[in-house]
């Protein structure tokens, strides 16, 4: 279920949205460590000049414009001198894993299997996502 309000002594409030989901198992069987995730495909005006990041404490997935200026491309319009940013908060869930989706290309890994391997912190083939400078696994990009 989908909550917004429209308001004029919040701004804020005024332009977030809140989601509620509750998953109901109506099958006979069991899962056990399931995992949920949420796609974002943040464009903003020019999608090829945006950049994500992630805040772990808050459990927050941002994106926002490289330039101070978002020129238009690709048919989409810019939003000039204020380009925005979007975020998405989880308020009742740790974020276990941030990590970028790449759009398919036909010598990847199918596409269910690269969505589990990224829910779990891993790259699109299944591998561990490791840090350039110390050789750890990075569960969590930007």
């Amino acid at each position: 279920m989908h909550y917004a309000f429209r308001n004029s002594w919040d701004a804020v409030l005024s332009n977030t949205i809140f989601t509620n989901i509750k998953l109901v198992n109506r099958s006979q069987r069991t899962y056990t460590n399931a995992r949920f995730g949420a796609l974002a495909a943040y464009e903003l005006g020019c999608s090829e000049d945006d950049l994500m990041g992630c805040d772990t404490l808050l459990s927050l997935s941002y994106a926002y414009n490289a330039q101070p200026f978002d020129n238009g491309c690709n048919g989409a319009l810019g939003y000039g001198s204020a380009p925005p940013a979007m975020g998405i908060a989880w308020l009742s869930s740790p974020m276990s894993s941030h990590v970028r989706h790449l759009r398919p290309s036909p010598n990847v890994t199918p596409i269910d299997s690269a969505y589990h391997f990224e829910l779990n912190g891993l790259d699109r083939n299944g591998a561990p996502i490791l840090d350039p400078g110390r050789h750890y696994h990075l569960r969590v990009l930007w």
